[in-house]
């Protein structure tokens, strides 16, 4: 187990050793196959908050001020200069896939595509508008030593690494106005998370995640957050904001209302030839949404302490089979293009859009004396486990010993607002970052003519 360094990483720095966590229906039930900081299964639930910690890492932040917010292009069309536009005819990238870097779908600098992308981000404007490196915590690009595993015994990022996505956003609708968790609201945030758009993916209950957002109210008060774990999407629902609850062993025992959150809901196929009035009726193609805020009163235990997530698609690969959502772990899936098997030519349904649209959490008012002045504010750093709650004696980064760091937070409840004049599933909310071509040029989703690239594979 590699220690953690708490400097600033270098963007092509190996991968740490990785941990193996197991993802599983049930978080309280989950193991690793690499000792813990504690020979017990599962995260100890409630941790008791000291003002000092021996074992503190120094992250070391870059600068002091307020950044300008940068500028982003959803889709490459346009490269700088020496690099090379995309092109139909592109081969795909062959070369040895490192899985610790971040790309998109275009290389213009060895002129070829990949068969999956990694979301938006820029980590230079991340660091400058954070003030601080994000590199330092996980160590590399994509993925950290937190990562979950399959039931197949596979580490996360070997075996689903086409699902780690990033969302990077400098401001959101109504900066520092609390949205459905208060008193505080938002002012941007970069998320690393894991999902792909098949249908599998989405009976997983557990994943992983990476959380930097900035907290602030209108007071003019703001710090930085940054802290990682797992998110528990709980219960796996079809279709959206509906009552039905897919029949699968490892839902949350007692049931809630399936329009509660914590939820994970697809969107499903009536394959029964009926026509279903709650089958594919709210997106043009399938949707997800993902939710792993603890609203339901029987979820008010679970989840993560710190920081939860909202993250939507317009375009996963699969929707679920209406005729099966009702029996138990029987749940059958219909590919958005190609019905039995997948086909990529042309294909919109490739999860090219999925995205942050919400962070949400919580920073314990026991919390305002770890730096010892009770103010409101929290300017500290330590570690958690996967849960967010504090633990002592890690010295290095791991399942339980996950790095937290926070700057001048403003203590209490938080989330984004989001801009609900715009269709939660429309194109303005959900960028496209699939490239488009019309008549072999690159062009955007909406132009008259768009084709898909083809380039996107059914793991993504």
């Amino acid at each position: 187990m590699l220690a953690f360094v708490a400097v600033f990483v270098a963007q092509r720095t190996r991968a740490p050793e990785r941990l193996l966590v197991v993802e599983t229906a049930a978080p309280t039930k989950a193991e690793t196959s690499t000792p813990g900081p504690s020979k017990t299964k599962g995260p100890t639930r409630t941790a008791t908050v000291r003002p000092t910690n021996t074992s503190t890492p120094t992250f070391v932040a870059t600068n002091t001020h307020t950044p300008t917010s940068p500028t982003f292009t959803p889709v490459p069309t346009v490269t700088p200069g020496g690099l090379v536009d995309p092109h139909l005819d592109a081969p795909l990238c062959t070369d040895l896939h490192d899985n610790s870097l971040f790309h998109t779908l275009w290389d213009g600098a060895r002129d070829c595509h990949y068969d999956h992308e990694h979301g938006q981000m820029d980590f230079n404007a991340a660091a400058e508008f954070f003030g601080v490196d994000l590199q330092q915590f996980t160590g590399q690009e994509i993925s950290y030593p937190w990562q979950t595993i399959g039931p197949t015994g596979c580490l996360e990022n070997d075996c689903k690494h086409e699902g780690y996505k990033w969302t990077f956003q400098t401001s959101n609708e109504d900066p520092c106005v609390a949205g459905e968790i208060g008193p505080n609201g938002t002012d941007g945030f970069a998320v690393e998370f894991h999902a792909r758009g098949n249908g599998h993916e989405h009976l997983t209950r557990v994943h992983s995640s990476f959380i930097a957002v900035t907290v602030c109210n209108p007071q003019g008060q703001r710090g930085v957050l940054v802290t990682g774990g797992w998110q528990d999407y709980g219960q796996r629902v079809s279709s959206y904001q509906s009552e039905d609850i897919l029949a699968l062993s490892g839902q949350p025992d007692p049931a809630y209302r399936g329009l509660l959150s914590p939820y994970l809901s697809l969107d499903c196929y009536d394959d029964t030839g009926n026509q279903a009035d709650d089958c594919g009726t709210k997106f043009i193609h399938s949707g997800a949404t993902w939710v792993s805020r603890p609203q339901a009163r029987e979820m008010i235990d679970c989840c993560h302490k710190v920081a939860q997530l909202l993250f939507r698609s317009r375009d996963p690969h699969q929707w679920v089979n209406g005729s099966s959502r009702f029996l138990l772990d029987a749940q059958t899936f219909r590919w958005v293009c190609g019905v039995e098997t997948y086909n990529p030519v042309g294909c919109r349904g490739n999860n090219t859009t999925v995205r942050i649209h919400q962070v949400f959490g919580d920073v314990p008012e026991a919390w305002d004396s770890l730096d010892g002045a009770v103010d409101g504010l929290v300017t500290w750093q330590g570690y958690t486990d996967r849960w967010g709650n504090v633990v002592e004696g890690c010295e290095q980064a791991g399942l339980d010993c996950v790095p937290i760091y926070l700057q001048n937070v403003p203590v209490g409840g938080f989330s984004s607002t989001f801009d609900n004049e715009v269709p939660a599933s429309s194109p303005e909310a959900l960028p496209e970052r699939d490239i488009y071509f019309c008549s072999s040029l690159p062009c955007t989703e909406g132009d008259f003519g768009a084709v898909s690239s083809g380039w996107i594979g059914a793991e993504n």
